[in-house]
């Protein structure tokens, strides 16, 4: 069965057994079962369907709450997409900084804050306008939009390329057809070579959204087939 290529902003998703988005010093906000306070803290290390280690905040009275076993909620944002779980403390370590391991969460809550939802991909592309005929890669891509690094040999190319500018994106979805998207730079993250860029796609034609759509489908069902075949 295909899989939706865009999701509704707002809509929350469980799903056992998947490979939580989580990335090392990621923020995120602690809360203790039966206790409404919530904590800032970060994660500092994990091992996928394992455990997640967590920093300790350091608020008084918080080692009062730490008895092992107890539950707790997590809530982090990834890429996107927010992630809300329960877990409960495997062990608390004081030194050398206070932490906390939790048990890895069988299923999650799954928040997407983008109105679509952005698939990873590698593809590569061509970016254009009046002033510039770029290569590079998009890594990730939903019907709204993507994120594209360019080929670092452009660099110098393209130094002038600002937030607002209109361009031209093409890449080869199969081996024959050729897809044209207009967009705009949305976001441009500076002081980093090579360059990377977020674009907001502009109005589609009807048979180049048909084109994406197809495409974007076939990228989410190729990601739920590999998050399938990692299971434990």
């Amino acid at each position: 069965m295909p899989i939706p290529p865009n999701q509704d902003r707002g809509e929350s998703r469980r799903g056992p057994g998947f490979n939580l988005d989580i990335s090392l010093a990621q923020p995120c906000l602690l809360s203790f079962e039966g206790d409404k306070e919530r904590f800032k803290t970060s994660v500092i290390g994990f091992e996928p369907y394992q455990f997640i280690i967590i920093r300790l905040p350091a608020v008084p009275g918080i080692q009062q709450k730490l008895a092992l076993g107890r539950g707790i909620t997590l809530r982090l944002e990834c890429d996107g997409t927010l992630w809300g779980f329960n877990t409960n403390i495997l062990k608390a370590v004081m030194s050398p900084t206070p932490m906390l391991v939790v048990a890895y969460p069988y299923s999650a809550e799954r928040l997407h804050l983008r109105k679509h939802h952005r698939t990873p991909c590698f593809l590569p592309a061509r970016l254009a306008n009046d002033f510039l005929d770029a290569a590079g890669l998009v890594t990730d891509i939903s019907l709204g939009g993507c994120h594209m690094i360019l080929d670092g040999a452009w660099t110098e190319k393209v130094l002038n390329i600002m937030t607002g500018d209109p361009v031209t994106l093409s890449w080869r979805p199969d081996d024959e057809s050729l897809l044209q998207v207009d967009a705009t730079v949305h976001k441009r993250t500076t002081g980093r070579t090579p360059l990377s860029l977020g674009l907001e796609f502009s109005s589609l034609v009807p048979e180049s959204q048909e084109m994406l759509e197809r495409f974007v489908s076939r990228l989410e069902e190729a990601k739920h087939a590999l998050e399938q075949d990692n299971l434990p």
